[in-house]
């Protein structure tokens, strides 16, 4: 059983602890590199902290050894890595998304926050908070995204080999970037025999499109190798 890890670099070294943890081999091929922007944060400047993705919350705890700090985040997802990193106080919307993260942070009694976000976003949740009376909110741009756009020769060779038993899918872009991947080395003939492993349902909304030996759900990567493990068992 090998599971192929493609979260970005930091983020896939842990999840390979926790799948090796129990007793799963790992092959690490992330499919998204993230590159740090220089920030200066003070995080006792703030109340709490605003993210809106789970790359937004690396970025941070890059920053600040304070896990006690209060932090929104924009889903499950999110919120599943920042407890991974060790973050007391999360709030995230039933419904992931910047929309229900603004109307979270609005209800809010915070009156300072900080805004982690990157290079590029979709909603600017600064913009949309600007003019909510006694808050006030500093906007930290900390990383950008380059996805992968080739696999190593040893990562397609395992495809070849059929020993990727199972896929990582840890968020709806890196899910659009994987699949991509699989097109264009011609490997979505191995994925009726490969299990894909989701950290939430959107996620695997976006990847039914392929025919999957599995998918397994889980919202934690503890929780996902369980899964998997019982996946296992019951197939066999």
């Amino acid at each position: 059983m090998t599971v192929l890890i493609t979260r970005p670099l930091a983020a896939a070294k842990r999840t390979e602890q926790t799948f090796q943890s129990a007793g799963i081999t790992t092959w690490l091929a992330p499919v998204l590199a993230i590159i740090p922007i220089p920030a200066t944060i003070n995080p006792i400047a703030y109340d709490a902290i605003i993210t809106t993705s789970g790359n937004g919350v690396e970025s941070f705890a890059i920053h600040t050894q304070n896990r006690d700090l209060s932090i929104f985040c924009a889903g499950a997802v999110s919120a599943a890595i920042a407890r991974e990193l060790g973050f007391q106080s999360i709030s995230y919307p039933d419904i992931p998304g910047a929309k229900d993260l603004i109307t979270l942070v609005k209800h809010s009694s915070f009156k300072r926050l900080g805004y982690i976000r990157g290079e590029v976003v979709k909603i600017d949740i600064a913009e949309e908070l600007a003019n909510i009376p006694g808050m006030h909110i500093d906007t930290h741009i900390t990383y950008k995204t380059v996805p992968t756009t080739d696999w190593s020769h040893e990562t397609v060779g395992l495809f070849h080999a059929k020993k990727v038993t199972a896929i990582t899918f840890y968020s709806e872009h890196s899910a659009r970037i994987i699949l991509d991947l699989l097109k264009s080395h011609s490997l979505l003939y191995y994925t009726s025999s490969i299990t894909a492993l989701c950290l939430s349902d959107a996620i695997s909304d976006i990847i039914q499109m392929n025919i999957w030996k599995n998918i397994v759900i889980g919202s934690t990567s503890e929780e996902l190798a369980a899964n998997l493990l019982e996946t296992s068992v019951k197939v066999g």
